[in-house]
């Protein structure tokens, strides 16, 4: 996996973040709403929506990056010391396609999903 050149944004889990602007136009609460709600559609996890931390990187402006880890706490268990990437999207801002590797873990191949 890419590790992130530029700056890189930890925000909370998507079921709390505000709803205001679109994914392909808009800022990092917008691309973690829409890679939430997929996460559902697609039960790509069995964690509740506070359990989940995402990782934005949009560093060149024209891909927005997520990696989606594992939070560890008091609430979600776990040790607090790790926060295991369970897998990653990205977003085409120019296409608004995103893709995944959540469909093909072994290999990482990113795939097209809705």
């Amino acid at each position: 996996m890419d590790t992130p050149t530029g700056p890189v944004t930890l925000l909370p889990s998507a079921s709390s973040a505000p709803d205001a602007v679109s994914p392909a136009t808009g800022g990092d609460e917008a691309v973690i709403r829409q890679v939430g709600a997929v996460i559902r559609r697609h039960q790509l996890t069995s964690l509740a929506d506070t359990c989940l931390d995402y990782l934005v990187d949009n560093a060149d402006g024209a891909t927005v990056n997520v990696d989606v880890h594992e939070k560890h706490d008091t609430v979600c268990g776990g040790d607090p010391e790790t926060s295991p990437r369970l897998f990653s999207f990205k977003l085409d801002r120019a296409s608004g396609q995103l893709t995944t590797d959540a469909l093909d873990l072994a290999d990482g191949d990113f795939q097209p999903i809705q």
